[in-house]
């Protein structure tokens, strides 16, 4: 929790407090079906926060590794540029009128 934003802890926080209330509410409904209906409304509710927990924990380590973060968005930035820049060739290449000499070449 502590390399998340204040934002994203703010996230975690709605989410979580979402999810109890949502639960609590199933859990009543559960409790007229008897012992296993609760078991699997708790079990549910556990998965859930789990995948919660998972998610900003992913935040978490990718605001810790920002110059990995950074890496991987310059690297993928500069494949952009090479292949705009190889559209480019292609295009002015393609656009090119023939030279004098392959002029007369093909006259001949």
């Amino acid at each position: 929790k502590d390399q998340l934003t204040a934002e994203q802890r703010g996230n975690l926080q709605t989410r979580l407090a979402h999810i109890k209330k949502e639960s609590r509410i199933q859990m009543v409904y559960a409790k007229q079906y008897g012992k296993q209906a609760q078991a699997y409304q708790q079990h549910d509710y556990e998965h859930k926060v789990a995948h919660i927990e998972g998610d900003f924990k992913q935040a978490a380590a990718a605001n810790a590794s920002p110059s990995i973060s950074a890496f991987l968005l310059a690297a993928r930035d500069d494949s952009k540029d090479a292949s705009a820049q190889n559209d480019g060739d292609a295009k002015a290449d393609s656009t090119k009128q023939p030279d004098e000499h392959t002029k007369h070449e093909s006259e001949d």
